[in-house]
């Protein structure tokens, strides 16, 4: 994370995974949550990144299929401690959504 956004986070949580399927491509991504971090966000040659609150991205159009990840009734696997979450999003070269599964499973602790 360091090396791509300029940020040292801290206290990570492994949340889910999230595949993006394209016609003639595949993303697979394992998501984190982190809500202890250092330093500013910053833009490299290699790459742009956009640091945008959840709340304010809540509010703003949904231009990407992954952006979906945070629509309220997903956001739950998302944020809440005692939840993971696996999605699976089917969409066409232009980004428009043909599918979706979703599956939220509470994480149980030992003890529980």
């Amino acid at each position: 994370m360091n090396e791509e956004t300029g940020i040292k986070v801290e206290n990570i949580k492994y949340k889910g995974n999230m595949i993006i399927e394209y016609p003639n491509r595949i993303f697979d991504f394992d998501v984190f949550l982190c809500k202890e971090y250092k330093g500013e966000p910053k833009e490299f040659e290699e790459n742009t990144s956009q640091w945008i609150e959840i709340s304010k991205l809540l509010r703003e159009e949904k231009i990407l299929s992954n952006i979906m990840l945070l629509d309220r009734f997903f956001i739950k696997g998302l944020i809440e401690d005692e939840y993971n979450f696996k999605m699976n999003i089917q969409v066409d070269e232009r980004e428009n959504i043909l599918g979706v599964n979703y599956k939220m499973a509470k994480i149980f602790r030992k003890g529980e």
